[in-house]
């Protein structure tokens, strides 16, 4: 495992797209150093945070992307990023929003998109929330003290190989968790209770705590709202268009 500084490249992501939510944004990577198999990987939010860890051989790649000219590359075998413990993580019972464009290179199994957790198994030691796949199809999960275990919010649909698919979930003001697909709501849960308080590690393509379930494929504009639903619709949303702005 490598440790990086996260520290900013020379140009933003240019954008015509304004976001109204940026204040909120507690991460924001669009990985468009546009230097292939780069590992400088950089928050673009207000937070600006460093210290990254990385594992293997994540990278940004220029093969693909679905905003700039490029994107992060996992392969499936021990590549992710991590991002130190961070109130920022910690949800309670407020809103946020949670959000990726992937481009899955396979749907077998479980694939971990972004997460705070340790794994998925029932006893849920040291974890909070997930976001993920199976076979295919989005889910997020999160650990419910009244249940002594994890919720899953299971979406429909599968996610097509070799193609971009948007992947986002949100809490509003009424409580309601809502999982969408390419902005349609596939899945949801109303929960008035509190995300878990956790010390563990920021996941993205692995779990936050043990390694395994890699997500194998392209991620672009990973973004965390803290205190805001993007969304918060039942009829979905129109997909970003554009990359978020960065001011």
């Amino acid at each position: 495992m490598r440790l990086g500084l996260g520290l900013g490249f020379s140009g933003k992501k240019v954008s015509t797209f304004s976001d109204p939510n940026l204040a909120y944004a507690k991460l924001l990577m669009g990985f468009d150093s546009g230097v292939n198999t780069s590992q400088l990987f950089v928050d673009e939010s207000p937070v600006a945070r460093t210290g990254f860890s990385i594992g293997a051989a994540a990278n940004i790649s220029t093969d693909q992307a679905k905003f700039g000219p490029s994107s992060l590359e996992l392969d499936g075998t021990s590549d992710f990023i991590r991002w130190p413990d961070s109130d920022d993580w910690y949800f309670g019972t407020g809103e946020f929003t949670i959000e990726t464009w992937v481009r899955s290179a396979s749907n077998s199994s479980v694939k971990v998109l972004i997460n705070q957790a340790n794994d998925l198994n029932v006893g849920a030691t040291d974890s909070s929330w997930c976001l993920w796949t199976f076979n295919g199809t989005p889910y997020f999960s999160f650990y419910d003290p009244a249940a002594s275990g994890w919720r899953d919010i299971a979406g429909t649909g599968v996610t097509t190989l070799s193609t971009w698919v948007h992947i986002a979930v949100d809490r509003g003001a009424d409580n309601k968790i809502r999982l969408y697909r390419n902005g349609v709501m596939v899945g949801s849960y109303t929960y008035a209770g509190e995300m878990r308080q956790i010390t563990q590690l920021l996941g993205i393509g692995t779990y936050g705590g043990t390694i395994g379930n890699e997500f194998n494929g392209y991620m672009d504009e990973i973004r965390i709202l803290k205190g805001k639903a993007a969304w918060a619709s039942d009829s979905g949303f129109t997909v970003p268009t554009a990359a978020y702005a960065r001011s």
